[in-house]
């Protein structure tokens, strides 16, 4: 289902609110472990979330990053001051 806002973009009802701000914090927890060299296990198992809903948000890192590994997403997330080792 979508919704439009008043912005006039539809808006998936499963992305407001609180899911959303938890999707983002999920996701920058996942880019920390990332770079850190943590399989997708163990990010699982140290966020309580599945192994799939890890791949899913890797993904999504590697996408807006436009890097092809994950090796190269931590280089340009330090690059761009993304990730602080």
């Amino acid at each position: 289902m979508v919704r439009a806002t008043r912005g006039g973009s539809p808006q998936p009802f499963y992305r407001r609110g609180p899911a959303r701000i938890a999707d983002a914090h999920t996701a920058a927890s996942g880019a920390c472990w990332v770079a850190e060299g943590a399989a997708n296990k163990t990010i699982a198992w140290k966020l309580g979330i599945s192994e799939h809903t890890v791949k899913f948000h890797v993904a999504s890192i590697l996408t807006k990053l436009n890097a092809a590994s994950r090796t190269e997403a931590v280089a340009i997330g330090i690059r761009r001051g993304l990730v602080l080792l």
